[in-house]
């Protein structure tokens, strides 16, 4: 029997990787480095091996599929960023995405590249496709290094790309997040919350759903070789949503920024969503109660 089709979730463990896995796929594997024996075409491995890559490529041929959908979601987090481990962290994040585009590739293969708003250079006005360009830290710097990687593989090898630049993420269950440290300090016994940065910063959230949601949709409509923002149009200042918490904890913790840019992050980015929308994309716009 020959399938029309399958997806490979590349960095399925994560945050967003766990999520998207529960949108219903009738052929979908799942690639992280968790071993997990008991779960159904699964690979367990270290993507930065390429022998390992191209066992998971010989599977998936090996069964017969013909059109293969990429989500690469295996790029370096900004959480877990090491500013002692520079070199590593390029060296890995480079060798782990170009493994994938040297084994997976041509006109039968299409990869969704997960990138980030925080690319953009900032303005008070929605940040289009269009925006210039200004990575402020290795973060950013990486995901757009990464982009520039696959539109290459695009041009030489006819692989499909489609590039998603998410802005922020609201997850109940995510870690090391701003709503979410926030809660856990607000309920610490500490009666002084420190928060880095100048306190005038602000994001663009998309509940964790929606993000999937707009993965899956431009890996069905998307064009190849181009970026779609993954956001709601509507951002938060992060003084408010503090605020907006005291009010409603009636908490009376003393809140303190410290005007150190740990990440060298900008203060505000917010993206218009228009070109993913006419694809079909209908987000939650969230309120503050949301976040609660």
């Amino acid at each position: 029997m020959i399938y029309k089709n399958c997806e490979i979730i590349f960095g399925s463990d994560g945050l967003i990787g766990s999520e998207l896995q529960k949108v219903r796929t009738k052929y979908l594997f799942t690639v992280s480095r968790s071993i997990n024996s008991k779960k159904k075409n699964h690979f367990s491995g270290d993507i930065r091996n390429i022998s390992f890559v191209k066992k998971i490529y010989r599977k998936i041929k090996n069964n017969g599929f013909k059109k293969i959908v990429i989500y690469y979601l295996a790029g370096h987090s900004r959480i877990k960023y090491n500013s002692k481990k520079t070199d590593i962290i390029v060296k890995n994040t480079v060798i782990k995405l170009v493994n994938i585009l040297n084994t997976f590739k041509g006109a039968n293969v299409k990869i969704v590249i997960a990138s980030s708003g925080s690319i953009y250079k900032p303005k008070k006005k929605q940040l289009t496709e269009k925006s210039k360009i200004n990575p402020t830290n290795l973060y950013s710097s990486l995901k757009f290094l990464e982009e520039n990687i696959a539109r290459e593989f695009h041009r030489n090898h006819g692989t499909k790309i489609i590039i998603g630049r998410i802005f922020s993420i609201f997850s109940p269950n995510a870690n090391n997040f701003f709503i979410n440290d926030l809660k856990k300090k607000l309920l610490s016994k500490n009666k002084k919350i420190i928060f880095y940065g100048s306190g005038k910063q602000g994001r663009d959230y998309l509940i964790i759903n929606d993000v999937c949601k707009a993965l899956k949709i431009i890996s069905q409509k998307g064009k190849s070789d181009n970026i779609y923002n993954i956001c709601s149009g509507k951002y938060f200042h992060l003084r408010k949503i503090i605020e907006f918490f005291l009010l409603k904890t009636g908490n009376k913790k003393k809140i303190v920024w410290d005007k150190i840019n740990k990440y060298h992050e900008n203060d505000l980015f917010f993206g218009s969503n228009k070109k993913i929308v006419n694809l079909g994309f209908k987000p939650k716009i969230l309120s503050y109660n949301d976040f609660l």
